[in-house]
């Protein structure tokens, strides 16, 4: 199977640098650009919004949902939140805060490359004027229609508490 390359810029914030050397190098086997680091570091570098995707990386919910809504008011482009609990109540306050996607701990390199691909490959092909998406079916959970993506039509890729 041949991949497409994705080049892009990412930014990793995390609370344990050392402990998430593993997704940096993996990023960076993909031939992504990272910059890594803790956001109270890193706040002057995102505040510019030079990256193509951002990956918050926490094990305080509610910190990194506060992290999220800072990035999000900063950036439209796509924020993933890597955390140790994905559950309805969690994932739909991530949503809220500005997240594209919630990612369960633990998750395999693998998954996530596919995940950090399938959105800077959307990101870019939105850029570019182009509609990434293909048309989505509406469910239905009894009050009205409701689309199965995730921030602002954007593709769920995953655990995004049942949906």
């Amino acid at each position: 199977m041949h991949v497409e390359p994705v080049m892009g810029k990412v930014l990793l914030l995390v609370e344990d640098v050392d402990g998430s050397q593993l997704w940096a190098d993996a990023l960076r086997r993909q031939g992504l650009e990272i910059v890594i680091g803790r956001d109270d570091v890193l706040q002057p570098v995102w505040e510019e919004d030079g990256f193509d995707l951002s990956i918050v990386d926490a094990d305080d919910h509610q910190a990194g949902l506060g992290l999220c809504e800072r990035l999000r008011r900063k950036t439209a482009n796509p924020i993933l939140l890597l955390a140790a609990e994905c559950d309805d109540f969690r994932c739909v306050g991530a949503y809220r805060a500005g997240v594209d996607e919630c990612i369960e701990k633990p998750v395999s390199p693998a998954v996530l490359m596919a995940k950090v691909r399938a959105w800077l490959r959307y990101s870019q092909t939105d850029a570019a004027g182009a509609s990434a998406l293909p048309e989505t079916p509406s469910v239905s959970d009894g009050s009205g229609s409701v689309r199965a993506t995730g921030n602002a039509g954007a593709p769920c890729f995953g655990q995004c508490g049942g949906a």
